[in-house]
């Protein structure tokens, strides 16, 4: 537990950054372990401090993905990779649909389905939705989210690190 508290902030900021760049963790993981970090009784690291460090973190890993569709969006929907797996043309036409009924709403339903949410940061670069208005709007819909997940793991830490040692002893 002492190298996680050493690397605490520091690591649950780029896990999460990381999956904004499409690391295969989900999103969730990390806010997890960051409450069961700061949950734990033997740690240095504070809530305080961890819980606007992940808020942040996932904001700006969406806004990666925003920015990789704002700059370099129209090229890479052309690639066949990207059309067969991340983005194929009947997704994007969906999701431009969405954009154009339902305005930046749409990035709620990304933010609480994990599986679309690199295509909707992608295309909403790609539409060029204002900058300022996805990260206001990424930051709101984010804050619920990452404090029901950060607190529930906060208060099940100790439940979970017996689960844990239960594992470890098979």
């Amino acid at each position: 537990m002492e190298t996680l508290s050493q690397y605490g902030y520091v690591g649950i900021a780029a896990a999460l950054i990381g999956s904004g760049f499409g690391l295969p963790i989900p999103e969730e993981l990390p806010i997890i372990t960051a409450g069961i970090l700061v949950g734990h009784e033997d740690t240095s690291l504070r809530w305080w401090i961890m819980l606007p460090v992940a808020i942040l973190a996932c904001v700006i890993g969406d806004s990666l993905l925003y920015g990789i569709g704002r700059w370099w969006g129209p090229t890479l929907l052309e690639k066949e990779w990207v059309k067969r797996r991340l983005i194929p043309p009947e997704k994007r036409e969906e999701i431009i649909k969405n954009f154009h009924e339902r305005g930046i709403a749409v990035l709620l339903g990304a933010r609480l389905l994990p599986g679309i949410r690199t295509p909707i940061f992608i295309m909403a670069g790609v539409l060029k939705v204002p900058l300022g208005r996805f990260v206001i709007a990424d930051g709101l819909y984010a804050i619920p989210g990452i404090n029901i997940l950060f607190w529930l793991s906060y208060s099940l830490t100790d439940q979970v690190l017996e689960v844990f040692n239960k594992i470890e002893q098979y």
